[in-house]
């Protein structure tokens, strides 16, 4: 086998061979380092947008019955 044989096979051989599977390779690689993306994180994050919304609007609903209270008891004291 000469030697330009033997390079054109190598590298034949090694992009129609090696090539494909790291291809292959990376892909589940780039799926697998979004899954703690998309499993962890974005719930993650919802629930704390959740969090946020719930306690806000928890304290503009303690707020309101305070002032409901205080402008009821200013009524009753006049």
């Amino acid at each position: 086998m000469s030697f330009v044989n033997f390079l054109l096979r190598t590298a034949f051989g090694f992009v129609l061979g090696v090539v494909p599977i790291l291809i292959v390779l990376s892909l589940i690689g780039a799926a697998v380092s979004t899954v703690p993306f998309v499993v962890v994180l974005w719930p993650m994050t919802l629930s704390a947008i959740g969090l946020y919304v719930l306690l806000a609007w928890l304290r503009w609903h303690r707020r309101r019955r305070r002032e409901e209270a205080q402008r009821k008891q200013a009524e009753a004291g006049e």
